[in-house]
């Protein structure tokens, strides 16, 4: 049940940021010719059941009445007769593509009772005419009575899958073309043609309202694939490359291999620019010849940012992506303020063996001096990752970080060995700024004290994140997150203080101090071994590079292990500013607190960074 509580909390706070943010922004809207157009109807002429054409009806609306939106030539059209013929035409088409030949379309312009107004272009719609009826005799639905298919007799047509057109059917050009695209599916995935051309032809014999539909394909050759050569390559190790192309010399030739190995070599990371070209069959076969670009493999970075809780910080970093031939990526990142110093390492292999596996191996030296604790620490570690879906990947490792805590005056050493867990399923659509997807994320990571082996703890996280965008006005992004956590072995006293769990901040819960949301000891956070966290924002864009973001944030630490579903959190809220560049939003926010403790937490919280919140 609190589960529900927390699931309408969530809905409750989307609904009041989207209410909030559209309250900054009125926008004025030119609405379409349907609006001001002449209204229509359709009437069914010299039919015995209406009923049975209600269907057809409403088809014939809606292509009117989205042709009046879309179309710009019927758009600028004034005058009634005009309209209604090129009208007219539209109903034509849609009862061919729905089977019906033998038809009778007609419009009848119907005048107003009150005809005593002066005529002319810009006010004959309003004045002259009330409204078109289009009067419709839809005739005969022809069946298909015969299907032929003129393929390479080396096609078995047995095998085909059931098409979406059948002997009795009727003769729906949308079903038709499903059929043509069902066919030529078939061919290209079980056969080896050079090329897979496919037409159809509907043969109507209005004597009996029948239609023959036959398929024709052009005559090519099956083939396989030849030899596979690389131009272009300066730092990038050829055989590395080529593995990323998904066919090898021998087999089938299939013109989708050829499409999916351009975007896989792409996604390598280390090409800017491929072209492949085919060569002319040879022996039964074709060479494929690719040229590439590589891109530059260095990056130098650097950066600036403020937080009210941090203060002003700096960030720097060097990164290699191809540091050994085979993509291979140094990274070295330093970020100093006046609470924090930390350097980090990492070098990450892609293919650890096989395509489906990775390691990482990193290091970090960190120095922390906050309200909650005061630490030194040195941490070095290895995971393996294994990809197991397009989206899906999951990591072991392992991890020794030696640290010196001073928690509230107490000084204490640690040397902690850690065996991580972790599943990754992650369906967004950008790292640095989603706005469609899902991400879910948990680690579970057993600590073991190896001086002092009586500290033995587990770590446990689970983060849901999910991002909905809407393509209507100032493109609104609606995102929202859910954190839970839960240390079990040891008591909150007994857990090193820089592993306990802490919320608030910039990343966190906006409006309060850093790691600010757990019991207090005086003025100094005392962290928690469980915390839960709820995030809600509403993003939306103007002027192409420039956003507004509102958003509602609650979350608290606990001294307990289960995370207190009944417990108040405290939350936050407040707006956004956001300039979208090349690769990723500036951001700048201003929250608040909304559970203030007075004599602790500021009125408000100022936050300047790369990236979205979440």
């Amino acid at each position: 049940m609190n589960f529900i509580k927390m699931a309408s909390w969530i809905k409750f706070s989307l609904s009041i940021a989207l209410l909030s943010l559209l309250s900054f922004h009125t926008v004025a809207l030119s609405l379409p010719f349907i609006n001001d157009g002449i209204p229509f109807e359709i009437s069914l002429k010299d039919v015995e059941s209406p009923e049975k054409y209600r269907q057809l009806v409403d088809l014939i609306k809606d292509g009117i009445k989205l042709q009046r939106v879309e179309n710009l030539t019927l758009k600028q059209y004034t005058d009634p007769g005009k309209i209604s013929r090129f009208e007219q035409d539209i109903i034509r088409r849609i009862l061919k593509s729905q089977g019906y030949y033998r038809f009778f379309v007609n419009a009848k312009l119907v005048k107003n009772e009150q005809d005593n107004l002066s005529y002319d272009s810009s006010t004959e719609i309003n004045t002259k005419i009330k409204n078109i009826v289009y009067q419709l005799t839809p005739g005969t639905q022809y069946k298909v009575s015969e299907l032929q298919f003129n393929v390479d007799k080396s096609v078995n047509l047995e095998l085909m899958p059931k098409l979406d057109i059948q002997l009795g059917d009727a003769l729906i050009a949308e079903n038709v073309l499903s059929t043509l695209e069902q066919i030529r599916a078939y061919i290209r995935n079980d056969y080896c043609f050079y090329e897979v051309k496919l037409t159809y032809q509907a043969l109507i014999d209005h004597r009996d309202g029948s239609a023959k539909l036959v398929f024709d394909m052009e005559p090519s050759q099956q083939i396989t694939f030849g030899p596979i050569f690389i131009n272009g390559l300066e730092a990038v190790d050829y055989d590395y490359l080529k593995s990323f192309i998904v066919y090898e010399e021998g087999q089938c030739f299939k013109q989708d291999k050829i499409d999916a190995s351009r975007l896989s070599v792409l996604r390598s990371n280390l090409i800017s620019n491929v072209s492949i070209r085919v060569s002319d069959i040879e022996r039964d076969q074709v060479i494929t010849f690719y040229k590439v670009d590589e891109r530059n493999h260095r990056t130098i970075k650097a950066g600036v940012g403020y937080s009210t809780d941090e203060g002003a910080y700096l960030s720097s970093g060097w990164e290699h992506r191809n540091f050994g031939g085979e993509g291979e990526k140094l990274d070295i990142n330093t970020r100093l303020s006046s609470i924090r110093q930390q350097i980090f390492g990492e070098f990450f292999i892609p293919m650890f063996f096989n395509k489906n596996k990775s390691l990482t191996l990193y290091s970090e030296a960190m120095n922390e001096e906050l309200d909650s604790y005061k630490a030194l620490s040195l941490k070095a570690g290895a995971k393996i990752g294994f990809k197991r879906t397009e989206f899906l990947n999951y990591f072991i490792g392992g991890e020794l970080k030696v640290s010196d805590v001073n928690d509230q005056g107490e000084k204490e050493a640690f040397y902690l060995l850690s065996l991580p867990i972790e599943i990754e399923w992650d369906h967004t659509n950008d790292i640095l700024d989603p706005t469609d997807g899902f991400l879910i994320t948990a680690e579970v990571r057993p600590y073991i004290d190896v001086i002092n082996t009586e500290t033995k703890f587990y770590k446990t996280m689970l983060s849901f994140s999910v991002y909905q965008s809407f393509d209507i006005a100032l493109r609104p992004t609606l995102a929202a997150r859910y954190s839970v956590g839960t240390i079990t072995g040891e008591s909150v006293e007994n857990i090193p203080a820089d592993e306990r769990f802490y919320v608030g901040g910039g990343g966190s819960v906006r409006g309060y101090p850093y790691q600010s949301l757990s019991k207090l000891d005086g003025d100094d956070p005392e962290g928690g071994s469980s915390f839960q966290q709820i995030n809600t924002e509403l993003r939306i864009r103007f002027l192409e590079n420039w956003g507004l973001a509102t958003f509602v944030g609650g979350g608290f630490a606990f001294d307990e292990a289960t995370p207190s579903f009944n417990q108040e959190l405290l939350w936050g809220a407040g707006l956004g500013l956001r300039y979208y560049t090349a690769f990723a939003p500036f951001r700048m926010d201003i929250a608040f607190p909304l559970n203030k403790r007075e004599a602790y937490d500021d009125n408000f919280q100022l936050y300047i960074s790369i990236g979205q919140a979440f």
